[in-house]
């Protein structure tokens, strides 16, 4: 997460860009999801108490099949791009359900 936090930018419109090595996968504006930002603070306000602080992830439908080395680019109008490398030696301690789809791992390995 960062550089740094947007506090400025409007959640119901902004656009949003993902991309897989550079190739467009997805793009969507973000009052256009199934569950509007607002809609989902709502939604989690009802079993949490948000904080001063706190940070809320949306993600999206889902960007197709990724490799190891592939670099996986999100970018949001007004807010920034975030760019992470994909890895296969992560995926290969998950559950064999959890490896048609990216997830993060619960823990990093120390480098």
């Amino acid at each position: 997460m960062g550089p740094w936090i947007e506090t400025e930018a409007n959640p119901m419109e902004a656009e949003t860009r993902v991309t897989i090595n550079g190739v467009e996968k997805s793009r969507f504006r973000t009052g256009d999801m199934i569950f509007s930002a607002v809609d989902f603070i709502v939604e989690i306000s009802r079993y949490i108490t948000m904080q001063p602080g706190d940070v809320l992830w949306l993600g999206t439908d889902g960007v197709g099949a990724m490799a190891d080395g592939d670099v996986i680019d999100i970018e949001i109008d007004g807010v920034g791009k975030l760019s992470n490398p994909s890895s296969v030696k992560f995926c290969r301690s998950w559950p064999r359900e959890r490896q048609t789809s990216f997830h993060p791992p619960r823990e990093f390995p120390d480098h």
